[in-house]
């Protein structure tokens, strides 16, 4: 009988800036996991000196999408671009190394889980998203990666069809009001969810008595206790928990998503967890 690969945590993350927690992020998403992989750039391959791998081996159609995409966002091009060839970058790692899928994670997210047993409650579906729009942290199958990125292909392929014109009024109308942002991956990636494959693409985020829960980002209540600004976390052998106001019920958390200003925290965080299997 043939033996069952590990599904591995992936981190793909260009060097914009340093980003010393980085290193927390890996070696809490080694504690519950074989196969954890940071592809990356030279500005940040000593964050993860046993498990990084050069990003560059695995630009296939990243130039050619590159040379297809418009920026339509008030946010850097640089950054906007990477958010899209990254998940050409995991479609190919996953070809190469022949794996049937992954749990792709950003680079300020501790996960706290097992990818391979919560991958097998989803395997039957593309993807999995949170608040139907973002992939910082996401499962999908290989046939899903490969089923997005020909999409990104064939709507910046193709600008003057309906498709591309309704995404890219996106950012027409928040410039008309004055507001940041624009056309980013995630708009393709809701878009993907809500009019390509509604019936294959599940959700993370939700509150369930009888799963993880993954956090959408920490500064965001979503139905949980929250206290200082953030959502309020107790740890139980080395896995964070938080009381769901609804359901009455102290939820256990997959990932917790440290997004912007609360990166600093990650590093308290993994200490935390680490005391509480103390």
């Amino acid at each position: 009988m043939k033996e069952q690969r590990s599904i591995p945590v992936v981190v793909i993350s260009k060097t914009f800036r340093p980003l010393p927690e980085l290193e927390f992020v890996i070696k809490q998403a080694k504690k519950n996991n074989s196969d954890v992989f940071l592809l990356g750039d030279e500005g940040n391959s000593h964050y993860a000196p046993d498990n990084y791998r050069k990003m560059s081996e695995y630009d296939e159609g990243v130039a050619e999408f590159e040379e297809l995409y418009q920026h339509l966002s008030t946010n850097h091009e640089g950054i906007e671009k990477f958010c899209f060839s990254r998940w050409f970058v995991l479609r190919n790692f996953l070809r190469k190394h022949d794996y049937k899928g992954a749990f792709y994670i950003d680079n300020d997210i501790l996960f706290f889980g097992n990818a391979t047993l919560e991958f097998e409650k989803r395997k039957h579906l593309y993807c999995t998203l949170s608040w139907h729009t973002s992939g910082h942290s996401s499962y999908w199958t290989l046939e899903g990666i490969e089923a997005f990125c020909a999409y990104l292909m064939e709507t910046y392929g193709d600008k003057g069809s309906y498709d591309f014109s309704r995404l890219a009024n996106h950012f027409y109308v928040r410039q008309h009001f004055k507001l940041d942002g624009g056309l980013c991956d995630m708009t393709l990636l809701e878009s993907f969810a809500r009019y390509k494959f509604p019936h294959l693409v599940g959700e993370c985020s939700v509150a369930s008595p009888d799963r993880w829960y993954y956090d959408h980002v920490i500064h965001e209540a979503e139905g949980f206790e929250y206290e200082n600004g953030i959502k309020k976390f107790r740890f139980e052998n080395g896995t964070p928990f938080a009381t769901h106001l609804k359901l009455e019920k102290d939820i256990p958390f997959a990932t917790i998503h440290f997004q912007g200003p609360n990166k600093p925290l990650i590093e308290k965080f993994y200490k935390l967890c680490n005391d509480s299997i103390i």
